[in-house]
């Protein structure tokens, strides 16, 4: 049994695991985006868009964006730990990411009538689709092993 002391470690690593994997999940975007893997009105998918268009200056723009995607990658991270951090196998940790990329989509296409699903290349859902299924793993993978390693940790020094 994990007492509070390790249950509150546990969450921060948690909290820490999500800012870094949105940091890497936004970089990766951004390389993808800038080296024409995906399509141009990929980001009118993003209902942040219409957000940073208030902001002036490009580089707080930019800033804002990475922060409002970190806040969304710690929130996922924080219901992986919640819901699925007993799941130790790397495969589930894939299909986490692939859930989350329909969902993405779903979601996105719901909000933003004027985009249909057809009007984005073959190339675009690829890209995207291995961004979200390498942050699932990183995600999934991350917290499970924390989790099992704190378990394991905690047992044998009781």
């Amino acid at each position: 049994m994990i007492n509070d002391k390790e249950r509150t470690k546990l969450i921060l690593r948690t909290i820490f695991t999500g800012l870094i994997g949105g940091i890497l999940f936004f970089i990766g975007f951004v390389l993808s985006y800038y080296f024409n893997f995906v399509d141009q009105n990929i980001t009118k998918l993003i209902p942040m868009q219409k957000l940073t268009k208030l902001i002036p200056v490009t580089f707080l723009r930019i800033l804002f964006q990475l922060s409002l995607t970190s806040i969304f990658s710690i929130i996922i991270s924080l219901i992986y730990y919640t819901l699925l951090k007993r799941f130790t196998n790397i495969w589930f940790s894939v299909l986490f990411g692939l859930i989350l990329f329909i969902m993405f989509f779903s979601l996105a296409i719901l909000i933003n009538k004027e985009i249909e699903i057809t009007s984005f290349s073959i190339a675009t859902y690829i890209t995207i689709g291995s961004l979200f299924t390498l942050y699932g793993t990183f995600i999934g993978y991350s917290i499970s092993f924390d989790y099992l390693e704190t378990k394991r940790n905690t047992v044998t020094s009781s």
